[in-house]
């Protein structure tokens, strides 16, 4: 598999709604506008990288940060058929490499995903998941 790992903010906003669709993400706006609401938010975001196969966008995360204490991760997508093969590890070590310091937090996590978190570093504290940066 030759896949290929892109930091870039302008994405297609039709491969970002068929992303968004195969894990059944979008909502019946997004598909209205044609995923252009969904493009937006990764052109305002900071840090994007996204994974494809060849032209299949396969995968996605996107983060804000104020680069100097924290920094929010908002979204991590892997297509299904994609999943468990180490690409979201890498999307998120890729993400909190650019600013290694700081504490970063989840905005939203799917309670499945938890051990997938603790395994990356991630601690929870009350409802929120965090990684303490390096000293």
């Amino acid at each position: 598999m030759g896949l290929k790992f892109v930091q870039r903010k302008k994405i297609d906003s039709k491969k970002l709604l068929d992303l968004y669709s195969s894990v059944r993400w979008s909502t019946k706006r997004d598909r209205m506008d044609k995923g252009k609401g969904i493009s937006r938010t990764y052109q305002n975001s900071q840090i994007v990288i996204s994974v494809w196969d060849k032209d299949l966008l396969i995968g996605v995360i996107r983060a804000l940060t104020d680069k100097n204490w924290d920094g929010v991760i908002f979204g991590l997508v892997i297509r299904p058929q994609y999943q468990d093969q180490g690409i979201g590890t890498a999307l998120v070590q890729k993400c909190i490499k650019h600013y290694p310091k700081i504490r970063w937090y989840l905005a939203a996590v799917n309670p499945r995903l938890d051990r997938f978190y603790k395994k990356l570093g991630f601690k929870k504290e009350k409802d929120n998941w965090f990684y303490k940066g390096e000293k």
